[in-house]
């Protein structure tokens, strides 16, 4: 009983979780905004299928890329006074029911035996104006890859869930960025 104690806190002692982005982060070319438009004032309508944590990260970083691309004047809390509503849905992709089975085999090997697991996120932004009219419609989605197990741990540093989870979503909202800035009735005229 004793040794079976031992080799338990040893496995929950040495045991590691490394994570890395499924594709390696491209800030895509964002459209040069003509010199006779102005951005517009935007009103995030915000629905979520994500964990918090998720969902505030997500807004973050899409607040943060529309500020980086000069795509948005200020951001406003009132949608009557917004000159563009950006429709954002947040929804974590699903995976296979079996893809339970790895993490168990590798919590009855002690961590031994390394397993693989996938998490992803999609993010969905209708632009529409103030009469309704959409205008734009995006669609971009991400993941990070998961390997769990002893031989992890020399690759723990730097790859924490949570340093690549914002990496991969700070990829997102470029990418979404970039999808909405290249039509041609996002900026005001």
């Amino acid at each position: 009983m004793a040794r079976a104690t031992l080799l338990v806190l040893c496995a929950l002692l040495l045991g590691g979780c490394a994570s890395f982005p499924q594709s390696t982060p491209t800030t895509p070319d964002t459209a040069a905004d003509p010199d006779d438009a102005t951005a517009p004032d935007v009103y995030l309508d915000v629905t979520s299928r994500v964990s918090t944590p998720v969902r505030d990260e997500s807004i973050s970083a899409l607040k943060a890329s529309l500020k980086d691309a000069e795509a948005v004047s200020q951001f406003t809390d009132d949608p009557s006074q917004a000159d563009r509503i950006l429709d954002v849905r947040l929804e974590k992709k699903p995976r296979s029911p079996a893809s339970a089975i790895g993490p168990v085999i590798t919590g009855f090997s002690y961590f031994l035996i390394p397993t693989y697991s996938t998490i992803g996120w999609t993010m969905e932004i209708h632009g529409r104006t103030q009469d309704g009219d959409t205008f734009v419609a995006t669609d971009t989605s991400g993941s990070m890859r998961f390997w769990l197990g002893i031989w992890l741990i020399p690759a723990m540093p730097g790859n924490s869930p949570t340093e690549i989870r914002g990496q991969v979503l700070s990829a997102m909202a470029d990418d979404a960025v970039a999808q909405l800035t290249r039509s041609d009735r996002y900026f005001l005229n």
